[in-house]
């Protein structure tokens, strides 16, 4: 029973890891933008900067997650500021 579960859980990691090495397609990243920017437009001042905290907070922290070495260098990686930068322009203060 216990083998099985570590076999399940290892093919999972395993596609889910392969998944994550596909950027997606930039139509998808547009949409999320248009979104984003949309649902901005919204909202309150405050409410677009709360929103805006929140989203670029979670996008930095999993950008951070993976990157420097020993704590030591930048996190973030050149590929990855530019998302960080290009979500930021999506969510108009």
């Amino acid at each position: 029973m216990a083998a099985q579960l570590i076999a399940e859980l290892k093919a999972q990691a395993g596609a889910l890891q392969a998944d994550l090495l596909v950027c997606p397609p930039a139509t998808l990243v547009a949409t999320w933008k248009d979104y984003a920017g949309a649902l901005a437009d919204t909202m309150s001042a405050d409410e677009r900067r709360a929103f805006r905290t929140e989203v670029l907070g979670r996008a930095r922290g999993v950008a951070e997650a993976a990157g420097g070495f020993l704590g030591l260098g930048n996190k973030v990686s050149p590929p990855e500021q530019r998302v960080l930068d290009e979500l930021a322009s999506a969510i108009r203060d």
